[in-house]
């Protein structure tokens, strides 16, 4: 997340793999993993121009849209922010409504930077629920309780599987 004061005669630009995108005072939060093929670029609050890096078209994003592009097909779009954990990561505050395990896990993973692997088995078990700054232990666990799933801890991360009772 960046959060960017304006100086009207310096712009703030960003380049995110194959992508640029460029401030005048805002914040927003920019997505570029390695294992994924594409930029995620979601504003909180004004406006960013997103890009393709070398191309003067852009779009222009406004407070709670963001811009998906795909690097290799230098392809822009646009949409409204649906996700409620996209600044999870920074906050700790995590909002789960009828989400599966899968996508819990995903979550899980950016913010607390741990692998969770979810047995095929209840990979598409549902979770309601809110969690505001708790421990991964304390996530975990209630998840495991809710759910009636084996929550397992190693040195290679979590793993949830059918419990065995």
């Amino acid at each position: 997340i960046f959060d960017i004061t304006p100086v009207d005669e310096k712009p703030f630009i960003i380049h995110a793999t194959k992508t640029q995108t460029r401030v005048v005072g805002t914040s927003y939060g920019i997505r570029a993993v390695k294992k994924s093929d594409e930029v995620v670029v979601t504003v909180s609050t004004r406006i960013i121009n997103f890009s393709t890096e070398g191309k003067s078209d852009y779009i222009e994003l406004h407070q709670g849209e963001q811009g998906i592009c795909n690097p290799e097909e230098q392809k822009l779009e646009k949409s409204i922010n649906t996700d409620p954990n996209y600044l999870a990561w920074k906050t700790r505050g995590m909002v789960f409504r009828q989400s599966t395990l899968t996508e819990v896990a995903r979550v899980i993973e950016d913010v607390y930077h741990t692998q969770v692997i979810v047995d095929s088995s209840v990979a598409n078990l549902e979770i309601t629920s809110t969690f505001d700054q708790l421990s991964l232990d304390e996530v975990t666990q209630i998840i495991g309780l809710t759910l009636g799933v084996n929550i397992e801890s190693g040195e290679n991360g979590i793993r949830i599987n059918r419990s065995k009772e």
